[in-house]
C-alpha cells in the first residue's frame, strides 16, 4: 500500500472519529430513515405524536413547565402547554391554580389553553373558567370561553358564563362564546334565545357562530328559523354560508 494512499486511508478514519464523537457530545439524534426504509417506518411514526412528545419534553419537572406558561415567548409557552397537557390529568389543580391566583395575562392563558386540551378530564376548573369570563382582559375572557367549550359539557354553570358571554363587549369573545355552546353542546330555550340574537351581531364571525351553534341544535332550534332566513338576506360571504347550512340542518331535522 502506497504511503499516499494510507493517508488518504487515515484521515477519512479520523474525519469519522471526529464526527461520532461530535456527535456523542451534542446529543445529536440520529437522522430519520431515508427511501425504502422511510416507506417502511412512516405507518409507524404517523399518529406517533405521543411518544414523540414523551421524548421530547422529559428534560423538564411539570412544575418547570407551569413557570414557563409566562415565558416572554410565544413559542416556550406553547411548548409548556404540550408539555402540561403530555402529563395529563394529574396536572389540572396545578393549572386552575394559575387561572385563579396568577396575574400574568400570558401564563393564565396559557393556562386555560392546557385544560381547554385536556377536554372533559378537566371539568372540574369550570368554575376557575367560568370566573375568568369575567375577567378584565379581553384575551383572558375568550380564552376562558374556549376552554369552557371543551370543558364544560353538561356543566349548567358554563352555559351560563357562555351565555353571559355572547354580550361581551369584545366581538372576540362573543364569538368564541358562540362556537363553545356549540362545542359542548349547550340548548334549551335561553340558549336558543341568546344565540338568536346573536345572529344580529355586526361582527360576521360572531354571527356565523351564532348560526353554527343553532344548526347544531336541528330542531331544538326551529324557532330560530325566522330569524336566521332575515340574517340571510343581510349577510355577507362568512355567514352566508353558515346561515345556509344551519337552516338546511334544522328543517331536515324537524321533518316528521
Amino acid at each position: 500500500m502506497t504511503r499516499q494512499r494510507w493517508a488518504k486511508i487515515s484521515a477519512r478514519v479520523t474525519f469519522g472519529v471526529m464526527v461520532a464523537c461530535l456527535t456523542a457530545a451534542l446529543g445529536c439524534r440520529p437522522m430519520p430513515p431515508m427511501g425504502e426504509e422511510a416507506e417502511k417506518t412512516a405507518g409507524r411514526r404517523s399518529g406517533d405524536r405521543a411518544a414523540f412528545r414523551e421524548f421530547h419534553y422529559t428534560d423538564k419537572t411539570p412544575e418547570e413547565w407551569l413557570a414557563l406558561l409566562s415565558h416572554r415567548k410565544q413559542q416556550v409557552r406553547d411548548q409548556a402547554i404540550d408539555a402540561l397537557v403530555q402529563y395529563g390529568p394529574g396536572q389540572v389543580p396545578a393549572l386552575r391554580k394559575v387561572v385563579r391566583e396568577t396575574k400574568s395575562v400570558d401564563a393564565r392563558v396559557s393556562a386555560m389553553r392546557a385544560l381547554g386540551a385536556l377536554g372533559l378530564a378537566a371539568k372540574a376548573a369550570v368554575p376557575e373558567l367560568a370566573a375568568a369570563c369575567r375577567a378584565e382582559e379581553w384575551d383572558v375572557r375568550a380564552a376562558a370561553a374556549e376552554a369552557l367549550g371543551a370543558t364544560g359539557q353538561g356543566d349548567p354553570r358554563a352555559t351560563e358564563a357562555l351565555i353571559t358571554a355572547l354580550k361581551d363587549e369584545d366581538a372576540a369573545v362573543r364569538a368564541a362564546a358562540a362556537k363553545a355552546l356549540r362545542k359542548c353542546g349547550a340548548n334549551g330555550p335561553d340558549v336558543v334565545a341568546r344565540l338568536t340574537e346573536a345572529l344580529g351581531d355586526t361582527d360576521p364571525n360572531v354571527q356565523s357562530a351564532a348560526a353554527d351553534a343553532l344548526g347544531r341544535m336541528g330542531a331544538g332550534a326551529e324557532v330560530a328559523l325566522p330569524a336566521l332566513e332575515k340574517a340571510l338576506q343581510s349577510a355577507g360571504p362568512v355567514g352566508k354560508v353558515s346561515i345556509e347550512e344551519a337552516v338546511r340542518n334544522i328543517r331536515a331535522s324537524s321533518k316528521p
